[in-house]
C-alpha cells in the first residue's frame, strides 16, 4: 500500500518553501514520526515526519526545490507488503539525488538576492550543509570579485601609458640643454664680473 507524504500546511502569508535537505533516501526504512526532511520559509523551518512506518519508495523533488502547501514530496511503501526488489532505490529517484548534489540548495530570500544581484548561483562556492548556499557565501564572493577588480584597476593605473612615456622621454632629453643653458649662463656672469673693473676704480 502506497502512502502519500506531502508538505504540512504553511503559516500565514506564506506562499511555498524551499526544501533544505532529506534525511532519508530511496529504499531506506523510516518509522512513524521520524523526520524525513527539512522545510524553509522566510519565516520559519519546519520538519516533515513520517506518517507511519514504511519504506521509502519514491521521492518526488529535491534538495533545493520549491514547494506549495499540500504538494507531494514523497511516496512510502507499507513495510510489510514491499519485497526485496521493490526496496531498491527507483532509477528516476537516484537521478533526482544526484542532480541535488550537483546544485546548490537556495532558500526562497537566497534565490530573490541572486535574481536582483544578476549572480549565477553556479559559480559561487556552497559551504553549508548538503551542498546549501548561504547568504555569507554569496557576501565572500562579492568580497572577492571586488578584490579582483580593485586589483586590476591598481594595476591598470599603475603601467605607464604611451602619452606618459613620451612626456618621460621628452623631459630626460630637454635636462641636459637646460644645464648647458645654465653652466653657460652662469660663466658668462662670472667672465663678465672679472672684466668689469670696480666702480670706484676710476675715483681719484
Amino acid at each position: 500500500m502506497s502512502i502519500e507524504v506531502r508538505v504540512p500546511v504553511l503559516p500565514e502569508s506564506v506562499a511555498d518553501a524551499t526544501l533544505m535537505s532529506w534525511h532519508k533516501k530511496p529504499g531506506d526504512r523510516v518509522r512513524r514520526d521520524e523526520n524525513l526532511v527539512d522545510l524553509e520559509t522566510d519565516k520559519v523551518v519546519l520538519e516533515v515526519p513520517a506518517p507511519s512506518d514504511g519504506i521509502l519508495a519514491e521521492i518526488r523533488h529535491k534538495d533545493g526545490d520549491t514547494v506549495a502547501g499540500n504538494e507531494l514530496l514523497a511516496v512510502l511503501e507499507d513495510a510489510a507488503g514491499v519485497g526485496s526488489s521493490q526496496v531498491a532505490a527507483p532509477v528516476a529517484a537516484t537521478k533526482l539525488q544526484a542532480a541535488a548534489n550537483e546544485e546548490p540548495v537556495l532558500t526562497p530570500a537566497l534565490r530573490r538576492m541572486l535574481r536582483q544581484l544578476k549572480l549565477d548561483p553556479s559559480e559561487i562556492p556552497a559551504t553549508g550543509k548538503n551542498g546549501r548556499l548561504l547568504k555569507s557565501d554569496v557576501i565572500a564572493f562579492l568580497d572577492q570579485r571586488e578584490q579582483e577588480v580593485s586589483l586590476d584597476s591598481a594595476a591598470w593605473q599603475a603601467e605607464p601609458s604611451a602619452e606618459q612615456n613620451m612626456a618621460l622621454e621628452l623631459t630626460w632629453s630637454i635636462i641636459p640643454v637646460i644645464l648647458v643653458i645654465v653652466i653657460f649662463s652662469v660663466g658668462f656672469r662670472t667672465f663678465i664680473h672679472m672684466v668689469t673693473p670696480p666702480a670706484n676704480a676710476y675715483e681719484i
